[in-house]
């Protein structure tokens, strides 16, 4: 018996060098293409981002977001552009839950982040859809693009 960790039986250890290639499948290791806070372009006089996440799998319509933003103006959506845009990012809908901050920071609501990426113009939007949050909140979770 291992008086360390209480396992009865024969104790193995296993270290392996890391590599950039799967030892199974021998499939290189490619990262996941992400947009953060330094890659918006957005007027400050109608939305705030303090922080920005996201993070596309790619191969894969599943998407992840960390964000905490704020409607500053009377419009229910956030727009913003995105400078050095990954080339995986696609066009079309994906629905993110989102917790409200400060007063109502038990309230919650859906998010439905929209993008629009061509050639020569990007869109990206953020419209409340249902819930009761503020307009500080924070968005989080994985969703997919419908």
């Amino acid at each position: 018996m291992d008086s360390d960790t209480g396992f009865v039986g024969e104790t193995m250890r296993i270290s392996a060098f890391c590599k950039n290639v799967s030892q199974i499948h021998g499939v290189e290791y490619v990262p996941r293409n992400n947009v953060t806070l330094d890659n918006l372009d957005y007027n400050p006089s109608m939305s705030r981002f303090d922080s920005f996440y996201y993070e596309l799998a790619s191969g894969s319509i599943l998407v992840a977001m960390d964000s905490h933003m704020a409607y500053l103006s009377y419009l229910a959506g956030l727009e913003c552009h995105i400078h050095d845009q990954p080339d995986t990012i696609p066009n079309g809908n994906a629905y993110f839950l989102a917790r409200g901050y400060g007063h109502s920071q038990w309230a919650v609501g859906l998010i439905q982040n929209y993008i629009y990426v061509a050639e020569r113009y990007d869109e990206f939007k953020f419209n409340r859809r249902v819930g009761g949050i503020s307009n500080e909140f924070d968005v989080f979770g994985v969703s997919a693009f419908v």
